[in-house]
């Protein structure tokens, strides 16, 4: 979260809303890995096979130097010989999981990403096979901060485990980096306090668990061995509650340091009976995916909304007052902006949400420059769906998973590819406010790389931007408010309401003055909203509908 409020502070954002799968808030269950289950390849030496968080233990060895590995009931084996001081021999296996793409990544679930501040802990069974004293080193991955200089760094926990008479100790081995040093014995099972050990990092506590991996080395002439038979990752403290007032409690410490305010909400997977006959449950799909935001700041109400999907799901959040946002309906897979061969999935997500009225949602993503689609593809989405009368407010997110936010106009995309905002007209800047500003949909979205003004447009003396409103008369004047345009077009978007999956636009033009004043045609229903784009098309920001009825 430190992370995301110091990007925050830095692009001019104000107020970030954290949405965490309610599985994140309890972490009852315990990642467990056993090498033996798995299968030792004898070239590359990873062990794969293996069932649950991480399926695969993926080898890296250094030379000069010899290392081997042995697998067998009684574990993993490793062993190291030879090498210096300068160039040791090490052999080192990594957590990973093999991903949809087929690539071997760091593990991405619910229970082993967990956070630190649940008292994470790790269980490591392990025994030296050397013949003289020796070291496991045991390394821990953690979230991405950021320094004084904005130069990002991995947090780690370097655990150096060796049956030498030394001290235990705690230092600073390298930016970012803590080496704990605990005496142990030649065998046995040892627990690392995560949490106790990450918190000598600033900001230590504010962490998830991203991979971990062990390894032996080798400076000398002799032969160093340790066997790893079992490693347990679990919580001290598994509660929902009490996982949920730490997230509040980070929120709070960097709005008092960044002045970045901090709202705790929650993304859960929808099991919902109509998703799941659509085929849309499945990871990645659309609508499988959805937001909340209550104006409750305890995590009290939660109990009642898990494992609800859908309509269910929106039904109940609204009996509370909240918001439900549809997220990244194609999918949630990070492609670039070629979308070649999706466009059957987006035509399926069309007509399904139509046919179910997006739920009755409040909101849905629509500033996803490359989640499975661009925003023009997001956009024209939303359009349908306004046309054929569900009225559902657009918002941007950044969805970034702790990384850096990447400005898409450097085309690096060296992280995440999705550095949209939203902006909120707040009359308070309480959960309440929040929940009824995006209720009311006093909203816009963009790139906060590219826009940095205001947008607002109304309705003559009768409507704003985001509402709905009835009109008698033939036509209507709108006039826009919007500041920080300059070099930037400024589009007037005109579509009809009309059933149907396509989108019939009376009006599609430019509008050279940002305070303009235009009369549109109100013979028949219709929705209007605003684009601003750089000279060449580039999406910068967009505003809200304003829906017309008769």
């Amino acid at each position: 979260m430190e992370f995301d409020a110091f990007q925050a502070k830095q692009n001019g954002v104000d107020a970030i809303v954290w949405s965490e799968h309610l599985p994140v808030f309890d972490q009852g269950d315990s990642v467990v890995i056993t090498p033996a289950q798995g299968r030792l390849d004898p070239d590359s030496l990873n062990v794969t096979g293996l069932q649950g968080d991480a399926t695969r233990l993926g080898a890296v060895r250094t030379v000069p130097g010899l290392t081997a590995v042995q697998l067998s009931e009684a574990g993993l084996e490793l062993s190291a010989q030879g090498g210096t001081d300068a160039q040791p021999a090490r052999l080192q296996y990594f957590t990973q999981h093999i991903w949809k793409d087929g690539k071997a990544r760091w593990p991405e679930t619910l229970r082993f990403n967990r956070p630190v501040s649940s008292g994470a802990q790790v269980g490591l069974n392990y025994r030296f096979c050397g013949p003289a004293v020796d070291s496991l080193h045991f390394v821990v991955r953690l979230s991405w901060h950021a320094d004084a200089g904005d130069l990002e760094q991995q947090y780690q926990i370097h655990y150096v485990l060796t049956t030498n008479a030394v001290p235990d100790s705690r230092s600073l081995e390298a930016a970012g980096v803590v080496r704990v040093v605990r005496r142990v014995a030649s065998s046995g099972t040892v627990i690392l306090d995560l949490l106790s050990d990450a918190s000598f990092l600033p900001d230590g506590d504010d962490n998830t668990v991203v991979d971990l991996s062990w390894y032996v080395e080798s400076h000398d002439s002799m032969p160093h061995c340790a066997v790893v038979k079992r490693v347990v990752l679990k919580s001290a403290s598994p509660s929902i509650d009490a996982n949920w007032y730490e997230s509040q409690r980070f929120a709070e410490r960097y709005w008092e340091r960044f002045g970045v305010f901090g709202y705790i909400g929650f993304e859960e997977w929808t099991p919902d009976s109509a998703l799941a006959t659509a085929g849309f449950a499945q990871p990645g799909r659309g609508g499988s995916h959805m937001n909340v935001l209550l104006p409750p700041s305890d995590p009290g109400p939660l109990f009642g909304l898990w494992e609800i999907g859908g309509r269910g799901l929106v039904r109940k959040v609204h009996e509370q007052c909240g918001v439900v946002s549809i997220n990244h309906p194609f999918g949630y897979a990070l492609l670039p902006a070629d979308t070649a061969g999706l466009g059957a999935i987006q035509a399926d997500v069309t007509r399904f949400l139509l046919n179910q009225r997006a739920f009755e949602a409040d909101l849905l993503e629509v500033g996803l420059p490359a989640r499975s689609g661009t925003v023009d593809q997001h956009l024209l989405l939303w359009d349908r769906l306004s046309a054929g009368g569900i009225r559902t407010c657009g918002i941007g997110v950044t969805d970034t998973h702790g990384w850096r936010w990447d400005d898409p106009a450097t085309a690096t995309y060296t992280e995440n590819r999705n550095p949209y905002v939203t902006w909120i007209w707040l009359r308070s800047t309480t959960r309440v406010g929040l929940a009824s500003a995006l209720r009311r949909c006093r909203a816009y979205f963009g790139n906060p790389f590219v826009f940095h003004g205001t947008i607002d447009f109304s309705i003559d003396t009768i409507g704003a931007m985001g509402q709905a409103i009835s009109v008698r008369s033939d036509s209507v004047s709108i006039r826009f408010a919007i500041t920080g345009a300059t070099g930037l077009n400024l589009w007037m978007v005109q579509g009809l309401v009309t059933p149907g999956v396509d989108v019939q636009y009376l009006r599609r033009e430019r509008v050279a003055d940002t305070a303009a004043t235009l009369w549109v045609d109100t013979r028949r229903p219709s929705f209007v909203r605003v684009e601003v784009r750089l000279p060449d098309g580039t999406p910068a920001a967009f505003s809200n509908p304003i829906w017309l009825a008769k």
